[in-house]
């Protein structure tokens, strides 16, 4: 299967390009809109069967690890009325690994913000990821005036929002500030492609206290296990 890889910061894709993978690489950018052109581009260029986006995330609950690489399998976008809203879904084959639904944010918080309705004009106004040394802006940098909000992470969010213990079917949710955009685009090129993050943070948590490092190895090491022989196309 002809494969590429999208990371959208270099920082994500720079140990797995020191593996020296047979399959084209590409450092997309951050946000819906780079993540689109990027990717449009390279399909375009490539021409693959499967296109992949990499990269790190934050849990929007603890019932996912720090560490943990899952395959994000659907996408919303947070602050869409719900009149407009759809939900964006995977069209690649199923990688064997944990799965969760993803949310697609401009700025960390704001799917959580957009569930517990608006907050003061005083929150959401944290610091880009640079400030603390990231390159580039992405999924949990705003600071402490969200660490409240899930970080203690004692209950679970059924998709309806109410608080109860897991149900069967129930899927973890996380940040990152592309998927929807990925995923939406791929659909209108009619390519196959699939989702893999790494839980860096819990979102609402300082930069300080992101996980990078680990996050990135785990997700270099599942990019270059074995995932890719003998996939079956996911049962619909």
């Amino acid at each position: 299967m002809k494969r590429i890889f999208i990371f959208p910061t270099i920082e994500e894709a720079k140990a797995f390009i020191l593996t020296e993978p047979r399959d084209p690489v590409f450092v997309g950018g951050v946000g819906m809109a780079e993540i689109a052109a990027a990717t449009l581009r390279a399909v375009k260029a490539k021409k693959p069967q499967l296109v992949v986006l990499a990269g790190i995330a934050g849990a929007c609950d603890r019932t996912l690890r720090r560490g943990e690489v899952v395959e994000v399998v659907t996408e919303r976008i947070a602050g869409i009325p719900e009149r407009y809203a759809r939900e964006y879904e995977t069209s690649g084959p199923d990688l064997g690994l944990p799965l969760a639904a993803g949310v697609t944010v401009s700025r960390s918080g704001d799917g959580a913000a957009a569930k517990d309705g608006p907050k003061s004009a005083a929150e959401g106004t944290g610091h880009a990821a640079g400030d603390a040394g990231f390159a580039e802006p992405h999924p949990g940098f705003t600071a402490d005036d969200r660490a409240g909000h899930a970080a203690d992470g004692t209950q679970r969010q059924t998709p309806e929002g109410n608080p109860e213990n897991t149900s069967e079917g129930y899927l973890p949710e996380v940040e990152n500030m592309e998927g929807a955009a990925f995923f939406a685009v791929c659909d209108a090129l009619g390519v196959a492609c699939c989702q893999i993050r790494a839980v860096s943070n819990y979102v609402g948590e300082p930069f300080g206290q992101w996980a990078v490092e680990e996050a990135v190895g785990n997700l270099t090491e599942k990019l270059n296990q074995n995932l890719w022989n003998n996939l079956e196309k996911r049962e619909k």
